[in-house]
């Protein structure tokens, strides 16, 4: 046997044994934020979302699900002065 011909029965062996790879992700996410004028310069602005990851993968069968959340809050003011 050549030295090509060893490559290609262990590749095609390596491939005959991988790990199935199966898997089903659903993801859920909500946001909401709004804007809020304080005084005549100055702008509030919030919000925060909500998300949920459920996953089947077949080589991972323990992990089911990842849920994250955020929030955010930002103040900004303007002098007034135009460039």
């Amino acid at each position: 046997m050549d030295l090509i011909t060893v490559i290609l029965q262990v590749v095609l062996i390596s491939m005959e044994s991988a790990l199935p790879l199966a898997f089903d992700t659903k993801t859920f996410d909500v946001e909401a934020a709004d804007s809020r004028a304080i005084g005549t310069r100055q702008v509030l602005t919030f919000g925060g979302n909500l998300r949920r990851n459920s996953f089947d993968i077949s080589i991972a069968p323990v992990g089911a699900n990842r849920a994250a959340s955020n929030i955010c809050l930002n103040f900004s003011s303007s002098t007034g002065i135009g460039l």
